[in-house]
């Protein structure tokens, strides 16, 4: 799996786009890592854009258990939320465009009720949502040009 991102410090965003086949561990390790660097900054906004995220149940790195592998997610995902962001109001969007991530997206969505966590197909529905500059109307771009690429070793 490859993670790019980039945080956009004038809007407060903070964009993550996933590539390839889905490691749970990858992605708790990116997630510390994306706390231990960034907790501090005032994001407000975070896109994760999951369209070209390869899930697969029957796959090995999902171990054909769909909810331990949601609840793990989820969990860390209390975790940081309780300390890391405690007091950080965050908009969170998952741009989707296939079944089996939108299902996720929407699991988890569920799973934060008292949290601004959304998931949506359209660059219109993001800019409004995060409410984005016009600037931010070619995502498709910037998304494909981020700086950065996470490396866990």
């Amino acid at each position: 799996m490859e993670i790019s991102y980039q945080l956009f410090e004038e809007e407060n965003l903070f964009i993550q786009k996933y590539t390839g086949l889905f490691s749970v561990e990858e992605y708790i390790c990116y997630n510390q890592f994306i706390m231990n660097n960034y907790s501090s900054v005032g994001v407000e906004k975070v896109i994760n854009d999951f369209r070209d995220l390869d899930i697969k149940e029957p796959n090995t790195n999902f171990h054909g258990d769909f909810n331990n592998v949601l609840d793990k997610i989820s969990s860390m995902r209390r975790d940081i939320n309780s300390n890391e962001l405690k007091d950080k109001e965050i908009t969170l969007v998952f741009w989707v465009d296939k079944p089996l991530p939108t299902v996720i997206a929407h699991l988890f969505v569920k799973l934060f009720p008292d949290k601004n966590y959304y998931y949506c197909s359209t660059i219109k529905n993001i800019m409004t949502i995060l409410q984005l500059p016009k600037q931010f109307k070619n995502l498709n771009t910037i998304v494909a040009n981020l700086e950065n690429t996470f490396n866990p070793n």
